[in-house]
């Protein structure tokens, strides 16, 4: 027999993995519509200089800031939206692999604005980096969207309770 708090860990983590794709996709489309609504007004962004130089050199210098910032400003609401709602999921995660591609371009393009020295970026490199973490939780929505599976739980009832590892929990 399971005790009280196991078997309460057990179903909370069994709530989670039912809808850890659900929460994902909220939350990342929270961030996506924050930071995207902070382009919108010149100056509230604290890397608009940082992406406005990006894309013009991505675009080489085709695309001023000027025009570049409003429309990733609308990308980034219009991904944000799309995660939340789950309206036009394939569009919105190729367009947000996109953007997040292009984020880490400017790795590249940019470097001197993402790396004080090898291997210690600036302020704005920890800004680009630690999207890293965005990119997985997408790639986990991705899977699910392209895949279009239904969530299945790993830990679950059957004939009896499973543990998180699968493992049959003898009674």
């Amino acid at each position: 027999m399971l005790t009280g708090r196991r078997r309460i860990v057990i179903d909370i983590i069994d709530r989670y993995q039912r809808s850890q794709v659900a929460v994902q996709r909220a939350v990342i489309g929270v961030l996506y519509v924050w930071f995207g609504a902070l382009k919108v007004a010149p100056g509230l962004s604290p890397v608009d200089d940082l992406a406005g130089r990006a894309m013009s050199a991505m675009t080489m210098g085709l695309v001023k800031p000027t025009v570049s910032m409003p429309l990733l400003a609308v990308m980034e609401v219009l991904v944000g939206i799309g995660l939340m709602t789950g309206k036009l999921p394939r569009l919105t995660i190729v367009v947000a692999v996109v953007h997040m591609s292009g984020i880490f371009l400017t790795a590249l393009i940019l470097p001197s604005e993402i790396w004080a020295a090898w291997g210690v970026p600036t302020l704005n490199g920890q800004y680009v980096l630690k999207n890293a973490v965005l990119v997985c939780a997408l790639a986990n929505v991705a899977l699910r969207v392209f895949r279009q599976a239904p969530e299945k739980a790993v830990v679950h009832r059957e004939a009896g309770l499973v543990d998180p590892l699968g493992q049959q929990v003898r009674g």
